[in-house]
């Protein structure tokens, strides 16, 4: 069968941990709350994250017409191979993005 996948990606916000600490101002009197950031990562999500969409009502328009245009261009292809691939990718490629994301450089303002 023919295989028709699209491959967007998009990064999004992922587990993020904080903690606080409250102290007494000395100049004031008043209490003073101190927030750190202990971890802030980000996520990659793909095609299949984005046919979630669909399911919600948020963004649900925009999600259906991109879904229209998909079905018009793989029109003919074989959805178990689509699947196949999707999931392929999920266990392969995509944690590699994710950790290339979370590491690099080039993310850092992202992070």
């Amino acid at each position: 069968g023919r295989l028709c996948y699209s491959l967007r990606q998009w990064i999004v916000p992922g587990e993020i941990q904080v903690a606080h600490t409250v102290a007494r101002n000395p100049n004031t009197g008043g209490r003073e709350v101190t927030v750190h950031l202990l971890k802030a990562t980000m996520a990659v999500r793909h095609e299949g994250a984005f046919e979630e969409a669909l399911q919600s009502e948020s963004g649900k328009r925009s999600a259906k017409r991109v879904e229209a245009m998909m079905d018009k261009m793989c029109r003919g292809a074989n959805r178990t191979l689509k699947r196949h691939a999707e999931e392929t990718y999920e266990s392969l490629v995509l944690p590699q993005v994710e950790r290339h994301v979370n590491s690099s450089p080039e993310y850092e303002r992202l992070r």
